[in-house]
């Protein structure tokens, strides 16, 4: 009987010693998963950081870019700025010749467009004149594909001209096209600032 007893006793002292072993293995695996796992989220995390990192300087290269381009698009806008456009300046410069060959190329290139775009032709072909002080308006408008031939004018391109003399508010526009009627893509690198009837103003 005390055999038996011994017996059972060893029995379960070993079954309870093959428990605990059990348990302290269970518990160290349970630790290392949640070790891999923990290491596994921080390289996540890191993976993350790091693209946001990546994401950021090509944020900030690109706003560099865009910002270099911006200071150099105010540097020429700043260089091609002028004085507005008075009777004592630039109208009192141009000559009645002027003035013809301007209507001439108002009505070659806005003929039957409304007296506002009429204007605003007459006013580019001024402010380049503006800009070009030792030029007169035929040797502007005879450069290689700027604007049409002309031959004639009437009294609505020649009425354009006189407001576009006296006008203040357009001294900004530097040209135009008509996209249906332009010989060349170099309008397409323009900005496109007002649109009147047919014609493209930048």
């Amino acid at each position: 009987m005390n055999s038996v007893g011994s017996n059972v006793k060893q029995y379960c002292n070993a079954y309870l010693a093959f428990t605990v072993r059990l348990v302290i293995v269970f518990t160290l695996i349970c630790l290392i998963a949640m070790a891999w796992i923990n290491i596994k989220m921080q390289a996540n995390i890191i993976k993350s950081l790091e693209q946001e990192v990546q994401f950021t300087h090509a944020k900030i290269k690109t706003l560099t870019y865009e910002n270099t381009k911006l200071e150099k698009k105010v540097k020429e806008l700043e260089s091609m700025s002028i004085k507005p456009v008075s009777r004592g300046e630039v109208a009192n410069r141009i000559s009645g010749m002027d003035m013809q060959v301007i209507a001439g190329v108002v009505h070659a290139e806005a003929k039957g467009e409304p007296s506002f775009g009429k204007m605003l032709v007459a006013k580019v072909i001024i402010n380049r004149m503006a800009w070009n002080p030792e030029l007169s308006a035929r040797e502007i408008v005879t450069r290689t594909n700027q604007f049409a031939p002309w031959e004639q004018y009437d009294k609505a391109s020649m009425d354009a001209v006189r407001a576009a003399m006296v006008d203040t508010q357009y001294n900004h526009l530097a040209g135009f096209h008509n996209p249906d009627t332009a010989t060349s893509d170099d309008y397409k690198k323009h900005k496109v600032l007002l649109i009147v009837g047919n014609h493209e103003f930048w």
